[in-house]
């Protein structure tokens, strides 16, 4: 026993001391958790969680959220006002950096009221500055520059110079952007020089990081590289991993320049690694444009395409437009190299767009120049020469003689304040190379004490697996021989019961049968009980998705308050359905839709309650109001949903869609098979639909939206197949879509309520006793 008490402590001071720094991780935390529980004072409380959250930040971002969470939880119940705007800001920075800019304007925003009514000026403006960076990243410029600004004469009043410097930093950051480099580059030599006099390597490196992509602009590659290493170096330093993954992206981007693409690779997949931990959706978001740029450089035209249409998704998951005309215009360059040209002319027209919104005149003048190229393959020569002549102009304006001469003087500054901290260095380092010296005999002599403890721990385990080895196999022989007598045993037991046995079996032949019969009824009785539960299940499950279904429906009360004059025959097949109507109303405008989904009964109704939840993100969250971008990003989601069920060929929506203007009285329609007709004095006006459902398609083309000017007492009627697709009793045949106009002719000037009801009439006229053929559902609605 002392034997392996002594392996066991061995081995544990072995495994103690290549686990150190984890331990010493985790013991901080663990130290903190215990005093958290110790701890009754709330604002204590608070402080300890808001520590926690700041250890697992960088490391495991989605614990940290869990304890800012907390901490906003109690600093708002029991008012702590310090404490509750500290929380906003640590809960908007991890929104920031996982890309939910909205979440993170938000958080931000709140914590700034809160600091400006308590006095606290330096986090005040540093919430408004962060506030500006999110606008910057949504290409709200004009936004970002004022918040900027407002956090630059907080900082000025309050005499911060760091945080004036980071102002500078990021106002030039912005400048930069929008391609004017001449202001860029002043409030870069603005910014450097405040770092360097207050020795922020932090703030140099990002200094130079954005100098070296005005070098980049420039096609000065050599001096952009050694620029982002630079950089790169002082991140590592200072162990800041979130800009060293920036700089890695952005060498690897250069290194794309200039052809060496298994160099761009390997620093690409470096800078992704950490991106994915941090969850970065941002920097994967470069990272994947990068991966795409290299592959269709290597010709290897299907990675490029999966990695720049992930990117393309994630930049407008994240609202960054910035990537998201880079994926677009990186995109229709990949098109352009496989001269598939109005492909590449689709996703160009997309890139200027975005890069319309962005104000990037870097981005248009490349978007520009391959526009040119695209129509001079087509043979469309005017065209490639206006957009040639666009991109000299913009060529031009960005740089010029001044500020070439701006970077050549800010990057004398920088070579002549690094000899002069080298000269310090070199002093530092002869006294630093005598301590090594010492250090290094000191760590020689504790490596020897630890492979001596690991060479005995080794032996000692040897031994005690041979003591254990030899132990079993003893064990083993005397369970052999135990089994044996219990075998002998139990075959004197089984002679002596055979006897037994043969009296028992007459009697049991006698009692079978009365148990075989007892044993049917029995069975059918169970039979019939798990019948009657399962019809039960099976109907109180319908009955509750139909409630679920109900539910999500717009109600008849907010139908009324958004559309004054309307009417909804809904008619399900079975107790749920597939078909379903939908109104919201998102400021000036008012959407509404009746759709057909693949099916009907439950299959149906679990593509309703999608469509609705869908519909609601696009709409409410995303703010889209336009009816064929509703119908793009619907038909996105239908697609990334069924994807992986039989490529989801067999699910998709029908569907008319319209959003009428409550100011301009203007109605807009899109339609996947459905249309939308509108009677005005009694004539029929159709809006036709587009041949595409919402969904899978081996033709698809994108939704685009029909504009017409509503008057007073216009009729509008939306409609899924139902009606003219129900069977007849007498006939046997289809109602039809020429007998559904001529009714509804008939009767578009009657009240709404009549019109209802004679709709009802008719369509019970017509089935009699036939059985509904499907899911019925038509919407009217008046312009009054």
């Amino acid at each position: 026993m002392k034997i392996t008490r002594f392996i066991l402590l061995t081995l544990f001071a072995i495994l103690f001391y290549f686990n150190l720094s984890a331990q010493d991780y985790n013991a901080e935390a663990d130290s903190l958790r215990e005093a958290l529980k110790n701890c009754k004072q709330d604002t204590s409380r608070v402080n300890i969680l808001l520590k926690i959250g700041k250890i697992y930040a960088h490391k495991i971002p989605d614990t940290a959220l869990v304890y800012y969470q907390k901490a906003l939880e109690i600093s708002k119940k029991k008012n702590l006002k310090h404490e509750k705007a500290i929380s906003l800001n640590k809960l908007g920075t991890y929104y920031f950096y996982t890309g939910d800019y909205d979440k993170a304007f938000k958080y931000y925003s709140e914590a700034v009221k809160l600091f400006k009514e308590l006095g606290d000026k330096k986090r005040e403006a540093k919430n408004i500055k962060n506030m500006g960076v999110v606008c910057s990243l949504k290409s709200e410029n004009k936004k970002a520059l004022n918040y900027y600004n407002e956090s630059l004469r907080i900082y000025e009043e309050i005499n911060d110079t760091l945080g004036i410097a980071k102002n500078l930093l990021n106002i030039g950051s912005l400048y930069s952007t929008l391609s004017v480099f001449d202001k860029a580059l002043q409030y870069f030599q603005k910014s450097f020089k405040v770092f360097t006099e207050t020795g922020s390597k932090y703030g140099m490196s990002l200094t130079l990081g954005n100098a070296a992509d005005v070098f980049v602009s420039r096609s000065d590659y050599d001096k952009a590289l050694e620029y982002y290493q630079k950089a790169l170096q002082i991140s590592k330093d200072a162990g800041n991993i979130r800009e060293e993954a920036r700089y890695l992206g952005n060498i690897a981007y250069v290194y794309i320049i200039k052809k060496k693409y298994d160099k761009a690779l390997e620093n690409i997949n470096k800078s992704l690694k950490i991106h994915t931990k941090l969850k970065d959706k941002v920097g994967i978001s470069e990272n994947l444009i990068n991966t795409g740029i290299a592959y269709r450089e290597l010709s290897d035209y299907r990675k490029a395409s999966e990695n720049l249409l992930k990117s393309l998704s994630l930049s407008r998951e994240t609202g960054n437009k910035i990537n998201e005309a880079n994926a677009l215009y990186e995109t229709a360059k990949l098109y352009f190299k496989q001269k598939k040209y109005y492909k590449s002319l689709n996703y160009a027209r997309q890139a200027l767009k975005v890069a319309e919104y962005t104000e990037s005149l870097e981005n248009k003048k490349n978007i520009y120049t391959l526009l040119s190229d695209i129509y001079k393959n087509l043979k469309q020569y005017k065209k490639a020469l206006e957009y040639r002549d666009s991109a000299d102009v913009l060529r031009d304006s960005i740089f010029n003689e001044e500020k070439t001469k701006a970077i050549a003087e800010m990057q004398v500054r920088y070579e002549t304040e690094k000899k002069e901290k080298q000269i310090i260095k070199q002093k530092a380092e002869l006294k630093a190379s005598r301590l090594q010296i010492e250090k290094e005999k000191i760590e020689k002599e504790k490596q020897k004490i630890i492979i001596r403890i690991f060479i005995f721990g080794i032996l000692f385990a040897v031994i005690l697996s041979a003591i254990m080895f030899r132990m079993y196999k003893q064990k083993k022989t005397a369970n052999i021989k135990l089994r044996q007598h219990e075998k002998e045993l139990k075959e004197i037991n089984d002679e002596l019961t055979a006897s037994e046995e043969e009296l028992k079996q007459q009697n049991e032949i006698l009692c079978q049968r009365n148990e075989e019969i007892e044993a049917q009824r029995d069975k059918i009785k169970e039979s019939k009980a798990e019948i009657e539960a399962v019809y039960k299940n099976i109907t109180d499950n319908i009955n509750y998705a139909r409630t679920i279904q109900r539910t999500l429906l717009t109600s008849e009360e907010d139908i009324s308050i958004c559309l004054p004059g309307h009417f909804v025959l809904y008619i399900p097949k079975d107790r749920v359905s597939g078909d379903f109507y939908y109104v919201k109303k998102q400021k000036e405008n008012i959407i509404f839709a009746a759709a057909d989904c693949t099916g009907h009964g439950v299959s149906g109704a679990f593509l309703t309650v999608l469509g609705i939840t869908y519909l609601n993100g696009i709409i409410a969250q995303k703010q889209v109001t336009d009816p064929g971008e509703i119908l793009n990003e619907l038909r996105i989601k239908v697609k990334e949903t069924f994807k992986t069920f039989d490529n989801g060929s067999s699910h998709g929506i029908d569907m008319a869609l319209c959003s009428l203007n409550t100011k301009t009285n203007e109605l807009k329609y899109s339609g996947a098979y459905n249309p939308a007709w509108i009677f005005r004095n009694g004539e029929l006006i159709e809006l036709t639909a587009q041949r595409n459902p919402v969904g899978f398609f081996y033709k698809e083309v994108d939704f685009v939206s029909k504009k017409i000017k509503l008057q007073k007492n216009d009729m509008i009627y939306l409609f899924s197949d139902g009606f003219i697709d129900q069977i007849g009793e007498k006939t046997k045949k289809k109602f039809t879509k020429k007998r559904f106009r001529e009714l509804l002719t008939e009767i578009n000037e009657l009240p709404l309520n009549k019109q209802k009801e004679k709709l009802n009439t008719v369509l019970a006229e017509w089935k009699g006793n036939e059985a509904q053929t499907d899911d019925i559902t038509v919407m009217g609605v008046k312009n009054i």
